[in-house]
């Protein structure tokens, strides 16, 4: 029993001892501020020293070159997510002027740009400063899905365009063309808008105006909810002018005619009733023809009225023609053609004035 004693108070001793950490094995490192560590001459520096960063809290290793901060549970990013971060200060990224790059199976899947912040995919190379540039996978390059998950829209880069499929539906069903022509439901546009109609489709549709636009530009065009036609832009007489247009005439079957009303088509002369227009509209051209070389003025009137309110000289001619005509009329007014005094009389003269209705 007394040689038992002393054994097991070794025993005890001895673990106790091994229980507790000695000071004089702790890692003790050296300690200074961001900019004190920095002000250390690299050159003194052993590669594998580490020093403590008061100023952030974190340790730091030479790696020969520079500084390295080692990661610890509150520096790293964790595959399993990190938790009390501040947006305002966490970040993942670079602060220098190098890129950030995401990889995968080591390709550049994801870059941002150091020089002007563009999001590079799929290994695509700066272009201009566009915020975004993708790099085509083959043909494919962005697709579209529904919150289900399920495809709706992709684009394809092909041989001669941009191809906007309805996916699994159908191609083209907008195609932009190398060069700028535009194909609706076809990959081969032959004009700068083409639109190919499927089946008994409707290829067009321009929906009608309540009220009457303001034109500025020749080509611009509008349906008209009132009276259902398209109107043009006329950009030299300032209106709307009618894309349809109405040809009416007057003539006179006769060697000498002179000083009198030409003749409507049904043989009455203009004097006694006239063409009565159905919407306001612009006189747009006029053309005469003569069977003899003349001089005579051609006047159209309106309402009765003697005052022309437009005249047309021929001038040792046979006849001519006006196509910049700008003279307007409205609904309801009649229109007639007076042929005056001419020495001689002019030979079966004819008459046509072509006229556009008007908004």
């Amino acid at each position: 029993m007394i040689k038992t004693l002393p054994f097991i108070l070794t025993l005890i001793f001895y673990a106790f001892a091994k229980a507790q950490v000695d000071p004089e094995l702790l890692l003790d490192l050296k300690q200074g501020t961001t900019a004190q560590i920095a002000a250390i001459p690299t050159a003194n520096i052993e590669t594998g020293a580490m020093v403590f960063d008061i100023s952030l809290g974190e340790v730091f290793q030479f790696n020969g070159t520079k500084w390295v901060q080692m990661l610890s549970e509150d520096s790293g990013w964790k595959i399993d997510g990190n938790t009390d971060t501040d947006d305002t200060t966490d970040f993942i990224g670079t602060t220098d002027a190098q890129d950030l790059i995401l990889k995968a199976n080591d390709s550049d899947e994801l870059r941002i740009s150091a020089s002007n912040g563009q999001l590079l995919v799929n290994e695509a190379p700066n272009f201009n400063n566009h915020p975004l540039v993708i790099r085509a996978s083959g043909v494919d390059v962005l697709a579209f899905q529904n919150s289900s998950g399920t495809p709706e829209w992709h684009w394809n880069l092909l041989g001669n365009g941009l191809n906007f499929v309805e996916s699994n539906v159908a191609d083209y069903r907008m195609f932009l063309e190398n060069g700028g022509n535009l194909g609706i439901n076809t990959d081969n546009p032959e004009a700068t808008l083409d639109i190919n109609p499927v089946s008994n489709e409707v290829p067009l549709r321009v929906r009608p105006n309540t009220t009457t636009p303001t034109g500025a530009n020749r080509g611009e065009f509008y349906v008209d909810n009132t009276d259902g036609l398209l109107y043009a832009y006329d950009q030299t007489r300032g209106k709307w002018l009618s894309v349809d247009r109405t040809m009416i005439g007057w003539g006179r079957n006769s060697g000498n005619a002179s000083n009198e009303y030409l003749r409507q088509f049904n043989g009455a002369q203009s004097n006694n009733n006239g063409w009565r227009m159905i919407r306001d509209g612009t006189i747009t051209a006029i053309t005469v023809q003569s069977n003899n070389v003349d001089t005579f003025d051609i006047e159209i009137e309106n309402n009765d009225n003697t005052t022309p309110i437009f005249t047309f000289t021929i001038t040792n001619a046979e006849g001519g023609h006006n196509n910049t005509v700008n003279v307007d009329f409205n609904e309801g007014d009649f229109l007639q053609c007076f042929l005056p005094n001419v020495a001689g009389g002019v030979a079966f003269p004819q008459v046509l004035i072509e006229i556009a209705w008007r908004k």
